[in-house]
């Protein structure tokens, strides 16, 4: 996991846990205030409804930041794999190229030398 992908996570978690703090300080506030039955129960209610609406707000911030991370992997291994198979393909060829240089090395060698036996036969013939 990169440094990058850290910092990001401690963040919400550092987020959560402050939302997670603010929530139970607010109901502990609502419930020890001289309200009536109803209307602490309708604060209550009202707070519980906030907090769970920024769960899921961070939730949702968490989901499209991991997906968005999933993206930009997936780009990286495709860039390492095309990498790759270019450095695959200029190998192959560079042996191919030397295997053929090698080959049109030897017959023009051989060439050479049915020549100069074939001189030398000639030659031979002569005298």
């Amino acid at each position: 996991m990169t440094d990058n992908t850290t910092t990001r996570l401690q963040s919400k978690n550092a987020l959560l846990a402050l939302l997670a703090g603010v929530g139970a300080g607010v109901v502990v506030g609502l419930a020890i205030a001289p309200k009536s039955g109803k209307k602490l129960r309708d604060d209550i209610g009202n707070t519980v409804d906030d907090y769970l609406d920024s769960v899921s707000e961070t939730a949702e911030e968490i989901r499209k930041s991991a997906a968005n991370l999933a993206q930009r992997g997936l780009r990286e291994v495709q860039k390492a794999a095309d990498n790759t198979a270019e450095k695959i393909k200029d190998t192959v060829n560079g042996a191919a190229d030397a295997a053929n240089s090698a080959v049109d090395t030897s017959a023009a060698k051989g060439h050479e030398a049915i020549d100069h036996a074939a001189e030398a036969v000639r030659a031979g013939t002569r005298g």
